[in-house]
């Protein structure tokens, strides 16, 4: 199974009501096998399964979850960098804290995200060569600069 297929077991599309029992061979995972391994996943790595779980909407408190997790991160390693460490304990949390949501939604941006598309080509690649098009007279294209078709 792929890790991706995992946001799908806690809400299928389609539950199967039928009469007839499932396969019962030996080699097939059943919702209960996933949610059982998402648990001892949850249980080894906690932040991992926050965060996946929160990118893919299964609940607004795996979001939250993910980001006190990188919050107790940031603050263990806060020490380090001297204008983090210099601040005072309220305006030094509330820093903490707007860190931790940007590398939170930094993580679970994707390209169907709102504003996420390159703004010089929109997602396309290609980009108009103003240059090069002011002399031809008619548009003329070229690979994107800032994001390179990415």
């Amino acid at each position: 199974m792929r890790r991706e297929s995992v946001a799908t077991v806690p809400s299928p599309k389609s539950p199967m009501m039928r009469d007839s029992p499932r396969a019962t061979a030996s080699d097939s995972l059943s919702g209960t096998d996933v949610m059982a391994a998402m648990g001892m996943a949850q249980s080894q790595a906690g932040f991992g399964m926050a965060a996946f779980c929160g990118k893919h909407e299964l609940s607004q408190n795996d979001k939250q979850k993910a980001i006190n997790y990188l919050m107790q991160f940031a603050h263990k390693v806060s020490g380090k960098y001297r204008g983090v460490a210099k601040l005072e304990g309220n305006t030094k949390a509330k820093v903490l804290q707007v860190f931790a949501t940007f590398a939170y939604a930094d993580y679970c941006r994707r390209a169907a995200t709102p504003g996420a598309r390159c703004r010089d080509c929109h997602g396309t690649g290609r980009a108009v060569d103003i240059a090069k098009t002011e002399l031809k007279g008619r548009v003329v294209e070229k690979e994107c600069g800032r994001c390179k078709g990415v």
